[in-house]
């Protein structure tokens, strides 16, 4: 879990991930017209929660971002 929560992309992938494939099950289970009426409200909804619970994961068990990692060209 720290992992996860140590750098943002890791996080943001996971974030992505989740909601990508509620859309896909919505989209699945109500068809494509589903996909511009049904998809937007509750994938918004646990987007936001998605984002709000890893910032509050990370308070809690004292994860500090990592810094980012400089290329061998940069030096």
């Amino acid at each position: 879990m720290d992992w996860l929560l140590r750098t943002p992309g890791r996080s943001n992938t996971c974030i992505t991930a989740a909601i990508g494939i509620q859309a896909i099950y919505i989209v699945g289970a109500g068809g494509l017209p589903a996909l511009v009426t049904d998809v937007w409200d509750p994938c918004g909804i646990a987007g936001a929660s998605l984002y709000a619970l890893v910032r509050w994961l990370r308070r809690i068990r004292g994860i500090e971002l990592a810094a980012p990692e400089r290329e061998p060209a940069d030096e």
